[in-house]
C-alpha cells in the first residue's frame, strides 16, 4: 500500500511582513529525504500551477536560492507583505 502526504504552506504576500521563510518545511523535507515540491499561486495573474520537484541537498543556502528562483516572477495577494526567500534569523 502506497501512502501519500502533502505538506502546504501559505502562500506569501498573505500574512504580516516577516524578515524571512519558518524552515520548519525545510526540516521535514530533509528528514524525511523527500522532494519538496514547487507550487505557486500568482494572484497578479489569477493563476495556480506547478514548478517543479526539488530535491534539498542538506545545504540551506543553495537550497533557499534554487527555491527563490523557482519562484520570483509569482505575487500573492499582498506582495508588499512578502518576506524575502530565505530562513530567519
Amino acid at each position: 500500500m502506497r501512502c501519500f502526504l502533502w505538506l502546504a504552506l501559505a502562500p506569501e504576500g498573505t500574512r504580516s511582513h516577516g524578515e524571512g521563510w519558518r524552515s520548519g518545511f525545510y526540516h521535514v523535507t530533509t528528514a524525511a529525504q523527500v522532494p519538496l515540491a514547487l507550487v505557486f499561486l500568482d494572484y497578479a495573474r489569477r493563476e495556480v500551477g506547478f514548478r517543479r520537484f526539488l530535491q534539498l541537498s542538506g545545504d540551506p543556502a543553495a537550497d533557499m536560492a534554487a527555491i527563490a528562483q523557482g519562484f520570483g516572477a509569482f505575487q500573492g495577494r499582498r506582495p508588499q507583505l512578502a518576506a524575502p526567500i530565505r530562513f530567519k534569523s
